[in-house]
């Protein structure tokens, strides 16, 4: 593989935050460690959220932590734990929240038709900015992802977010569908779910998406997610072993694994 000059983009390693680690109030010190965080609420009553959410903040100051906080409440549709037939009552929450508590919210493509434009405005009167995201958990085709970047495009996010499921001959192409939303959103997160494309979650930050996401503590909450703390070490080497961003999607794959592999002594 030809090797380049080229330093490859800074990575963002989000811990996640759960329920349960909301709710108690106390969270590994490998957290204030990674570049930002997820808070996953959607696993917390509903009328606690906005309390829990001001709570994190007053930690989050302690520590001196200056990453970006991104709030998800993830519909059980999409791995989380919000009833699907509930959706419309996450509106309340958001516009619950106190300034400068979260700097980002995760709202789903398919449901920003059904979110209150009150919301929304209030989401971004207050300066927090919009992650727009698509999950796919089985099967999808790649021009579904093209598709899909064209809806968000069109909705002035402040960034995006695709989690999809490749098949190992979609990887590749995966890859290169996240060059290409580089391009347009310097803040994105585009990642490959399960076996095939535990890969892309650590290519996709060195190729411009910065944004991934690391567990800490309590095992992964998505399918093929790495720790945190081996994300850190990876990126670490990589910073002076990346082959270079115009490598060849085909073979960062074997690249990553290799060197994931050295980094964790798998």
């Amino acid at each position: 593989m030809a090797q380049t000059t080229k330093a490859p983009h800074s990575p963002c390693i989000l811990g996640i935050v759960t329920a349960d680690m909301l709710k108690k109030g106390k969270y590994p010190d490998a957290l204030w460690r990674c570049g930002g965080v997820e808070l996953r609420a959607d696993g917390v009553a509903p009328d606690a959220i906005a309390t829990l959410v001001s709570d994190f903040d007053d930690e989050k100051i302690r520590h001196r932590f200056a990453g970006p906080v991104i709030l998800t409440l993830r519909l059980v549709r999409d791995g989380g734990a919000w009833p699907n037939e509930s959706a419309a009552d996450r509106n309340a929450v958001w516009e619950s929240l106190q300034p400068g508590t979260c700097d980002w919210v995760d709202l789903e493509i398919e449901e920003i038709d059904r979110i209150a434009p009150a919301t929304l405005d209030a989401l971004r009167s207050s300066g927090t900015k919009i992650l727009l995201s698509h999950h796919a958990f089985g099967p999808e085709d790649s021009k579904v992802w093209g598709d899909t970047l064209s809806s968000m495009r069109a909705l002035g996010p402040d960034g995006v977010k695709f989690a999809v499921t490749p098949s190992a001959e979609q990887v590749p192409e995966l890859l290169e569908f996240a060059r290409r939303v580089a391009g347009e959103f310097p803040e994105s997160c585009v990642l490959g779910m399960g076996a095939a494309g535990m890969s892309t979650r650590l290519i996709g930050p060195l190729l411009g998406c910065p944004f991934t996401y690391g567990f800490i503590g309590e095992g992964a909450v998505a399918p093929g997610q790495l720790p945190a703390e081996a994300m850190q070490a990876f990126f670490a080497r990589a910073a002076t072993e990346f082959p270079g961003a115009d490598a060849s999607d085909a073979e960062l794959p074997d690249w990553a694994g290799a060197l994931l592999k050295k980094v964790t002594g798998a």
